[in-house]
């Protein structure tokens, strides 16, 4: 019994041994595939200005595991590339203050959630920087990134989404007022003096011998006429003033002020801000 105890037991171990001896042997070959086509992929990604791809398969093939040949070739290649990997530092401002909370994507690439200053590894070429962060607009920027280039600092300005800009101009509700004071003003101009010179034909037969209260009526109209003239010609010009003068501010104390003279009239207009 105990020899066929024995036995059983030698053949078990046996066979043990050769199943690990077998997945060993296979991971051996798997590691050594994945040694190979890592070491050929590197060459072909540098080869195509894919350093950052090319480093990463640079650092597969020189492990401990992988050939001793390919190791001594990957770790010179690591070296050199390196060398040649650019590097850069994204600045994100939005009016002059640094941003940190930003996601920066490169080629449309996710790089990093948050910009600390840190330098980033990027291949060489025309980059596209693009970088948003709550509460701005994106911002896109295309860069040329050289070869062997270190902390090249590249600037990105955002834009609040929430800045409404520089306000618009407003004319003031005075300036229409007083640009319908002035329109009035030509109106009753036109209708007073023409009157008034129609009065005045009229008193031609009578001249030297009119009665009073007709010449008076001729007076009354023309004075009136220049009356008007004035408060339209004052109107206009404080409602230009107006519009030119306070442009998203609030409307001007506008005062006007209308004296009869024997000349004519006196006009004043007063602007108070």
């Amino acid at each position: 019994m105990r020899t066929g105890d024995q036995r059983a037991r030698l053949a078990l171990g046996a066979l043990a041994i050769a199943v690990t001896t077998s997945w060993q042997s296979r991971t051996i070959a798997a590691d050594k595939a994945t040694c190979l086509g890592a070491y050929e992929s590197a060459q072909t990604d540098r080869n195509a200005g894919k350093l950052r791809a090319s480093r990463s398969k640079l650092l597969v093939c020189g492990k401990p595991e992988c050939p001793a040949l390919l190791r001594a070739d990957c770790a010179t290649w690591l070296v050199e590339v390196d060398r040649a990997l650019p590097t850069v530092i994204v600045v994100a401002r939005a009016r002059g203050k640094a941003l940190t909370d930003a996601r920066l994507s490169v080629d449309d690439e996710p790089l990093v959630e948050t910009l600390i200053g840190a330098a980033l590894e990027v291949d060489p070429g025309p980059r596209v920087f693009r970088v948003e962060s709550p509460g701005h607009a994106p911002a896109v920027l295309t860069v040329t990134i050289r070869q062997g280039e270190k902390n090249r600092v590249v600037e990105l300005e955002l834009t609040p989404q929430s800045d409404p800009g520089p306000e618009p101009a407003r004319t003031p509700v005075t300036s229409y007022v007083l640009a319908g004071v002035g329109a009035l003003g030509l109106v009753s101009f036109s209708y007073f003096g023409l009157r008034g010179l129609d009065r005045r034909s009229d008193l031609a037969a009578c001249k030297g011998k009119c009665a009073e209260a007709d010449v008076d009526a001729v007076r009354s109209d023309f004075v009136a006429a220049d009356v008007s003239l004035a408060i339209a010609l004052l109107s206009f010009g404080g409602a230009a003033y107006l519009h030119f003068t306070a442009p998203g501010g609030g409307p001007a104390a506008v005062g006007l002020g209308i004296a009869p003279r024997k000349a004519g009239v006196q006009a004043a207009l007063q602007l108070a801000f």
